[in-house]
């Protein structure tokens, strides 16, 4: 089922959340190498880091 526009735009803000933490703790230089890092991270790490 495909996410209302709601859903959407909470999915891009919790990405984008979860982009600036992974560069702010060193994680990653940039958001590219960033995307890197959550497309392998587990589900819990994602949804710890959003809160």
């Amino acid at each position: 089922m495909k996410p209302t526009p709601k859903e959407t735009k909470k999915i891009h803000e919790n990405y984008e959340k979860v982009v600036k933490h992974l560069i702010d703790e060193k994680y990653a230089v940039d958001a590219d190498s960033a995307d890197k890092i959550i497309s392998g991270m587990s589900q819990d790490w994602f949804d710890t880091i959003v809160g």
